[in-house]
């Protein structure tokens, strides 16, 4: 349904029993439920008046994977009323994403659009509005974080995304470290690793592993010493490289040990071959 089509003559509204029932006779589609809105009360001498929300929100989810791009594959679509609440919309998002953790640990970033369509027919970004605290983010500045919070759970979604119809929308899950996926797209953090910082580093192979810096005095690159590994493993990076997160973000901090936990250490500190022994 678009805004410049006309009711009795594009579509008609009906009663959800009557609509199911005809549906039933003669078949058809596609079905367009929508809500019954009650309006502000003119006055206690006057009937309450209702309305049809004909153009609720259409929110386009993605779910972002650990480096903070968008997983296209996990994309699911909403329609959520403009009198929704912002703590409702965040809360069906996340159960529907399979999200069973606390909400402090998972973030929504959000891009408004319109109907209108450009000449190659695609849509156009809406007029922002006061969505969130900022752009950040990284990579794609047109994204906002959509703010949430005890204050605003109980705010009407339509306060904070009027003037658009399509929310497109990222979910970020954070990293065992504490930061959030989306944070780390600009890099600015890598320019300032010295010798001696922890790292996630990622191999050849395209395996993780808890990394330390060892060389650092080049602006643009940075030597990395896979923990564990034997020195000839060493490998320079670009300081912009993706293979570089910070320390545990890929990796899981397994040393975060307790009594009675099993582990395997070797004797290599203690011996000047290369090749060490396992207990």
């Amino acid at each position: 349904i678009r805004k410049n089509m006309l009711d009795g003559y594009d579509y008609t509204l009906l009663p959800a029993g009557l609509y199911r029932l005809l549906a039933d006779w003669y078949g058809g589609g596609p079905h367009y439920p929508r809500r019954i809105l009650e309006q502000a009360n003119p006055g206690d001498d006057q009937p309450t008046q209702y309305t049809v929300e004909l153009f609720p929100f259409q929110f386009e989810v993605t779910l972002c994977d650990s480096s903070g791009e968008p997983n296209s594959r996990s994309t699911i679509s909403f329609v959520f009323s403009r009198m929704d609440t912002v703590g409702h919309v965040q809360e069906a998002v996340l159960k529907e994403l399979g999200y069973t953790g606390d909400r402090d640990g998972a973030r929504m970033w959000v891009k408004l659009m319109n109907d209108e369509e450009d000449d190659e027919g695609n849509a156009q970004p809406a007029e922002t509005s006061d969505v969130g605290a900022g752009a950040g983010g990284g990579a794609d500045s047109e994204y906002r974080l959509f703010r949430t919070g005890p204050k605003l759970d109980e705010e009407e979604v339509g306060e904070h995304l009027d003037d658009c119809d399509v929310v497109m929308a990222l979910v970020e899950v954070q990293n065992p470290n504490g930061t959030f996926p989306r944070d780390l797209l600009d890099g600015e953090w890598r320019s300032k690793l010295v010798v001696g910082d922890m790292v996630d580093a990622q191999d050849s192979d395209k395996l993780w592993f808890e990394s330390k810096i060892v060389v650092a005095d080049d602006p643009d690159t940075v030597k990395v010493h896979f923990m564990g590994w034997s020195e000839r493993w060493d490998d320079t990076m670009k300081r912009t490289s993706t293979r570089l997160q910070p320390f545990h973000s890929q990796v899981t901090p397994w040393r975060d040990l307790e009594k009675e936990d099993t582990v395997e250490i070797s004797d290599r500190a203690y011996k000047k071959e290369e090749k060490a022994t396992w207990y």
